[in-house]
């Protein structure tokens, strides 16, 4: 349940840590996915840090668009994008309880773009 003096901010993507919110950029704010991408030392690989485990409040924040990460539940960081345009499930909040609703999408409004 959210404290009932904790700030609630919903956002379209996204926010970065330790940025105060007049200092946010739009742009990050309505595009942003992950944090930073780190090269393993091993292989190579990428690892993308995820911005709902980033956040550590106080504030919690509600987001989306991370639909391929789906559901994302940290004691700070609500990520809610489950995936509707891809045919699978639009997802909602209600607040103070934190309590999760979603709906079955009624088609696929847009396909999956999968990259090589």
């Amino acid at each position: 349940e959210t404290k009932q003096d904790q700030d609630v901010i919903v956002v379209h993507a996204g926010l970065l840590p330790n940025v105060s919110l007049v200092d946010q950029d739009t742009r990050t704010m309505t595009t942003i996915r992950d944090l930073i991408s780190i090269p393993d030392e091993v292989d190579g690989k990428e690892t993308k840090e995820n911005i709902a485990k980033a956040w550590k409040g106080p504030e919690l924040v509600i987001f989306g668009h991370d639909a391929k990460r789906g559901l994302q539940q940290e004691e700070y960081a609500i990520g809610l994008d489950t995936g509707c345009v891809y045919g699978k499930q639009l997802t909602g909040i209600i607040l103070p309880e934190k309590k999760i609703v979603n709906v079955d999408a009624s088609e696929v409004y847009s396909p999956i773009n999968v990259k090589d």
